[in-house]
């Protein structure tokens, strides 16, 4: 989606490094970035002075990212401080740099697609206030106005040259489609004939190229498109992933076999990948995550995720969230309203949440606890 409008280059942009900059300002922050978040990289188009003058690369390997978190969860990340946080207390590159606290927010298109994030950094630990927050949340907005913006305006152009391809074909297909019928009309001839299947030859690469035109109008998926998956392949990736860039200890057992879901992958992966990201942030000492994906063979068969994080302690309405989201994959967009509320109960040493099918718990005594379960498809 990004390759149109240049942004996943590596190379400065004079508007997003005003925004880095504002950011920076704003927070009273020495380090702001707008970053663009690719399959096997990082790209940060914007920077605020202190990063520019210090040569900071326009390119970065993903390993390298805080952003990433944010981008596979589509959720902000705050981190008050980088040395003891089990998610990137390991990134060398951040140590190097001493940065000590990080709040990013995600950069979020209307059609659901998470580009990167704003982001602000600081050389000391930092308990970032809720007027910090906003700030960076509205600066966000404005920053993700801008991509958009560029992003439509790419579009656009691609389907400009759509439809001028398409009038091309249609400009020499009109005048022979009128002498082909009054031939037929005038003559009864059988050159007729021939001439017909000329004249179904050239409609058929009209409707190819007014296919194409079509494809130009959709370039990019609906965050609701729903096909079949299956959630073991979802949760051994994100799973693996985290073990990639954290320190912390993570299980997964798993039945064998295929388990199919009807939902929307992306939320999914998203919904399951926010889980763990939480569990491992909220981790207090070595993180460790357990957890568990089976099968039960009910009618209708059940694919039930089982996780345990005894370290963990999530607060209510995190849990909550958590709850809500992995609730919400395999529902409908049209039964949206039918969702049942989150429920949310606190108590001193305790939370607990529950949305639909997912139930959650989190304490002092046991960690964090949760079960979620899904009707599984063709098995």
């Amino acid at each position: 989606m990004l390759e149109q409008t240049g942004l996943a280059q590596p190379r400065p942009d004079e508007t997003l490094d005003r925004f880095a900059r504002l950011a920076a300002t704003l927070l009273g922050v020495p380090v702001s970035y707008v970053s663009i978040v690719a399959e096997d990289r990082q790209v940060l188009p914007g920077m605020s002075d202190s990063c520019a003058a210090e040569d900071e690369p326009r390119s970065q390997p993903l390993p390298r990212s805080i952003c990433k978190f944010s981008v596979a969860t589509g959720e902000e990340l705050v981190i008050e401080d980088i040395s003891v946080d089990p998610l990137v207390r390991t990134n060398a590159e951040l140590r190097a740099q001493g940065l000590r606290s990080y709040a990013g927010w995600p950069l979020i298109t209307a059609e659901g697609h998470v580009l990167g994030n704003l982001c602000v950094l600081d050389r000391q630990p930092r308990q970032w206030s809720d007027e910090d927050l906003d700030a960076l949340r509205d600066l966000g907005a404005l920053v993700l106005q801008e991509l958009e913006r560029r992003i439509t305006a790419a579009n656009l152009q691609r389907l400009r040259t759509g439809v001028e391809q398409l009038l091309e074909r249609l400009d020499t297909t009109g005048p022979l489609v009128r002498s082909l019928t009054q031939l037929a009309d005038e003559t009864g001839d059988p050159r007729a004939q021939r001439g017909s299947s000329v004249l179904k030859s050239h409609l058929n690469e009209v409707l190819r190229a007014t296919a194409a035109v079509r494809e130009q109008l959709t370039f990019s998926p609906s965050p609701s498109s729903r096909r079949s998956v299956d959630i073991g392949d979802v949760v051994v990736r994100v799973v693996e992933g985290a073990k990639a860039v954290t320190d912390a200890f993570l299980t997964l057992h798993r039945d064998p076999g295929p388990m199919l879901l009807d939902c929307d992958p992306a939320s999914l992966e998203q919904a399951i990948s926010h889980l763990v990201v939480t569990l491992v942030h909220h981790s207090r000492g070595k993180a460790a995550v357990n957890v568990r994906l089976r099968v039960v063979d009910d009618a209708p068969p059940l694919a039930v995720l089982e996780v345990n994080a005894p370290s963990a302690r999530v607060p209510g309405d995190e849990l909550g969230r958590l709850a809500e989201r992995l609730d919400a994959t395999d529902k409908a967009d049209a039964a949206e309203e039918e969702h049942p509320a989150v429920s949310i109960t606190t108590t001193p040493r305790s939370s607990r949440a529950s949305s639909g099918s997912v139930r959650a718990s989190s304490s002092a005594a046991t960690g964090v606890r949760l079960t979620a379960w899904w009707t599984l498809t063709g098995r």
